[in-house]
């Protein structure tokens, strides 16, 4: 008897584990609250990249403007988007999908458009479809795991990046934010010439180092990359689906590149692909390579802050008024 007692709480959980999973995953998605998805626009987490369940739920409300990056979007100082559209509303909230280190926006673009549509290899002949149909039970109760696994990621382990607006920034000009964002870049890059923030400059010990790195580009070359074929397949993806997007070229420091050994005329190389390519696909392309030598545009080497991020928020809002 103690026994049985021993063993019906165990019996009772895993029966309980079994309905759940096998439960359909959309009919939980409802699970997923507004403010669940209000709190995740701004989070860069991998759990919220790898999240369908509430991209889908955030592309259900018109609201949010996806926008899709990397490292770049970390850069989260009152002028990126998330904060200056909080102070400047315009009808829209971004909703940011990347992280640090996502080269290659295609995989994520791919998983989230064609998971509905992976339903395994077809085979015509009968001993294939015997073991497709063996298989096909375990690969359901596999990718009802997965969902649900997506699902209790979106529910509890994604939070909001810390809010960082400034309300001087409040219905003032593009060409006075800009003038703001750049006095605030001067004060923040004291250490160098090359227009660095001053941490990023400290933690990447580069006033030691300096010397060390003049001309260490100079063998490189953007000529060719598969980040090329990556954007095509992006591009084809747009196509398909029917998405208007608008791309956004952000250039490189060119005062630290010319440093580097990675001279001009390479980078422009670099820049003409990019634009040609996505426009050869009918899309908008805002190009920021001229700004390459305008201070404070970007905040360090290659990432965008202070006045980049206003030039972005204006092509951003005038694209989006434009829709």
């Amino acid at each position: 008897m103690k026994m049985k007692h021993a063993f019906g709480p165990i019996i009772l959980a895993c029966v309980l584990f079994f309905i759940i999973i096998l439960i359909p995953s959309k009919s939980l998605v409802s699970l997923i609250s507004d403010k669940k998805v209000e709190d995740a626009a701004t989070s860069l987490q991998k759990e919220k990249l790898q999240s369908v369940f509430l991209q889908q739920k955030m592309l259900d409300n018109s609201q949010y403007l996806p926008m899709y990056g990397s490292s770049e979007f970390l850069r989260m100082d009152a002028y990126h988007p998330s904060n200056y559209f909080k102070v400047n509303p315009a009808g829209f909230t971004p909703f940011l999908i990347g992280t640090g280190g996502t080269q290659s926006l295609a995989h994520i673009l791919n998983m989230t458009s064609t998971m509905d549509e992976l339903e395994g290899i077809v085979y015509n002949d009968t001993k294939h479809n015997i073991k497709a149909g063996l298989v096909k039970p375990l690969a359901y109760m596999h990718r009802n795991i997965l969902d649900h696994r997506d699902l209790f990621n979106s529910l509890f382990k994604i939070e909001p990046m810390k809010e960082k607006t400034n309300s001087g920034l409040r219905s003032i000009s593009w060409e006075d934010a800009r003038k703001h964002a750049e006095q605030e870049g001067k004060a923040e890059s004291t250490t160098n010439t090359f227009g660095i923030e001053n941490p990023y400059y400290h933690k990447n010990n580069l006033k030691k180092k300096l010397k060390g790195l003049k001309n260490f580009r100079a063998n490189e070359t953007y000529d060719e990359s598969p980040e090329y074929n990556d954007l095509q397949i992006i591009l084809d993806l747009f196509k398909e689906k029917n998405v208007k997007p608008l791309f956004i070229s952000v250039p490189v420091n060119g005062p630290w590149y010319d440093y580097t050994g990675f001279p001009k005329e390479r980078r422009e190389v670099y820049y003409k692909k990019v634009r040609e390519q996505v426009e050869k696909a009918g899309y908008p392309v805002v190009d920021f390579s001229g700004h390459e030598y305008d201070k404070y545009f970007l905040k360090d080497t290659i990432h965008l802050g202070w006045k980049g991020w206003i030039y972005f928020d204006e092509a951003v809002q005038k694209f989006y008024s434009e829709k």
